[in-house]
């Protein structure tokens, strides 16, 4: 026998295990008697498929008959064409099962060994592909590709925790002894003018009822050692470290020297503040939600809705903007 052949023959028993393997599992499933993995991971990554355990076994099972029809022709005429669409079928069977593994793996925290088969079963054939083919560039070509998706999808994070919004603030300010009256929660940023306009004319007045929680969306290192600045000064002795709005105010125009210890508190908050006001699809800042003692929530977005119920609220008397956008 030539050595070609056997070649030829170790690359379609492979592929055709593959294709029987996933076939068997499918029909298994399909009539109700169960499945060759036993662990209770492949049902609970099932809940996660758009198409279903079963469609994804028969998706597979289907993609390996083809792939052995397609293998088999091009050992047989030798034609590049076919060739070449076997191995970008393979190649790309190789990136769909990397980014399924990465997000099953890292995403869930689950394994499912019959997930783990079909896997190794790919990298067997693209092992005998590149024997095959005497191509050892093939054989890396395919790992790097496998590799790649599987750290991508590792990497995502497609379900963030949806944070409460009470875990959203890094400082608060209760403007009465007593932690009655509606709770405002001011969604900011530093870089933001609106933003500042709010602080500037609430630091004005100093509202006199009603806790203040203040959640800023910013994320980089030197905003937040602004604003965990902002936060330490809340405990200092000053003439506003009863004046929280002033303080944030402050901190822009502060200057960090130096590396800055960034408190927990301020990176975790910065961070829930973030996914909170992503998963609530707000389209800007600033945004002001109000939740009274009714359980009513407010939310306003922007200078002008906010300016309009604070007055009306009689939080504030009158609206001016900041000299030099402050």
């Amino acid at each position: 026998m030539r050595k070609g052949n056997i070649r030829d023959i170790v690359l379609g028993t492979v592929i055709l295990l593959c294709a029987v393997g996933l076939t068997l599992e499918y029909a298994l499933q399909a009539q109700g008697a169960g499945s060759l993995c036993g662990t209770q991971a492949c049902e609970v990554v099932g809940r996660y498929i758009r198409i279903g355990e079963i469609g994804l076994l028969l998706f597979g099972s289907l993609f390996f008959w083809i792939l052995f029809g397609l293998f088999f022709f091009a050992c047989r005429y030798e034609r590049p064409v076919l060739w070449g669409v076997a191995v970008l079928g393979l190649i790309g069977a190789l990136a769909f099962d990397g980014a399924l593994l990465g997000y099953q793996f890292v995403g869930l925290g689950l394994m499912c060994w019959l997930c783990v088969a079909v896997a190794a079963g790919l990298f067997l054939v693209l092992v005998a592909t590149a024997w095959r083919r005497a191509s050892w560039l093939l054989l890396v070509g395919g790992i790097a590709v496998w590799c790649g998706a599987f750290a991508a999808n590792s990497l995502l994070q497609f379900t963030p925790h949806m944070p409460s919004l009470q875990e959203t603030a890094f400082l608060e300010q209760s403007a009465e002894a007593e932690h009655n009256g509606p709770q405002y929660y001011l969604f900011f940023s530093l870089d933001c003018p609106h933003c500042s306009e709010v602080l500037f004319n609430l630091a004005r007045v100093a509202p006199i009822s009603g806790t203040w929680h203040f959640a800023a969306v910013n994320r980089d290192p030197a905003s937040r050692a602004k604003l965990a600045w902002a936060a330490k000064a809340s405990s200092s002795e000053g003439a506003d470290r009863g004046n929280a709005f002033l303080r944030i105010l402050k901190s822009k125009k502060t200057e960090i020297s130096g590396s800055t210890s960034i408190p927990k508190k301020v990176r975790e908050a910065t961070r829930k503040a973030g996914n909170y006001f992503r998963s609530r699809n707000f389209r800007g800042v600033p945004v002001l939600v109000v939740l009274k003692e009714n359980g009513v929530r407010v939310s306003l977005t922007g200078v002008e809705h906010i300016s309009r119920y604070l007055w009306e609220q009689g939080v504030v008397s009158e609206w001016a903007r900041p000299a030099g956008g402050s």
